[in-house]
């Protein structure tokens, strides 16, 4: 399954790394790549979700290394944004697409946040 959110985060830089430069989008793409196995790890303990924003959050009660949430943050808002200027729509439109398709694959056990804002675990 890790293959597989790889491939998800290569697709998501490659469609937009030609328009915001290649080496930009290459950064981005080595960071993600690289926190992906802990934040793996979190999302199997149920330490954090994926909320109806397209970014990742700790879930209540629990806790989680906050640099690591951070930066992926950070990494998303960068590349929805990207995403947003090249499509001439709004930050906002991005995100909550994000989060839909989010949703749509998260793995067994793993927790999500709906569009009413309960977290729901599939």
């Amino acid at each position: 399954m890790l293959k597989k959110t790889t491939l998800s985060i290569v697709v998501i830089i490659a469609f937009f790394s030609t328009a915001v430069g290649m080496s930009w989008a290459q950064g981005i793409k080595e960071r993600m790549r690289s926190r992906l196995p802990a934040i793996s790890e979190m999302k199997g303990k149920g330490l954090v979700g994926e909320n109806n924003r397209g970014y990742l959050q700790v879930l209540p009660g629990k806790s989680a290394p906050a640099q690591i949430v951070q930066a992926e943050n950070a990494d998303r808002r960068e590349i929805y944004q990207a995403i947003a200027n090249r499509e001439d729509t709004s930050l906002e439109v991005v995100e909550k697409h994000r989060a839909r398709q989010n949703a749509a694959k998260a793995k067994a056990g793993h927790w999500f946040q709906n569009a009413g804002g309960q977290w729901v675990q599939r």
